[in-house]
């Protein structure tokens, strides 16, 4: 079981995200780093106040198999994401992964995703 302290100093900044309504698109964004913590804090920043606290997209783990193509295998998907909240998500396996996106079309306003780890203990 993860305890969670709660303390601003036991979460690190690992990953952020861009996008604006610009994008006629918006395909599965990949972290670009591999996580080794199972504990994450996800948060997700719009500009246009009709969708504060609304489901902008998912969060998926993906892990390398050594296999087919690139040989990432999703172990945890559709994870919600809600905007102006702070999302804690718990991964059930804690080894190497990364992180993928999948963010709704129809939210049309720039916006920014922060990842942050819990470092902890």
């Amino acid at each position: 079981m993860t305890i969670i302290n709660g303390v601003a100093e036991n979460w690190e900044l690992i990953w952020s995200l861009s996008f604006d309504s610009s994008q006629s698109a918006l395909p599965r964004v990949f972290s670009p780093t591999l996580i080794e913590k199972p504990v994450l804090a996800i948060a997700a920043k719009v500009t246009q106040p009709y969708w504060n606290r609304q489901t902008i997209g998912f969060v998926n783990q993906h892990i390398d198999t050594g296999l087919i193509g690139k040989g990432l295998a999703r172990v945890t998907k559709n994870r919600l994401i809600f905007s102006d909240e702070l999302c804690v998500v718990i991964f059930p396996i804690a080894s190497q992964y990364q992180l993928s996106f999948d963010l709704f079309l129809k939210v049309a306003s720039p916006g920014e995703l922060l990842v942050y780890e819990y470092i902890g203990v």
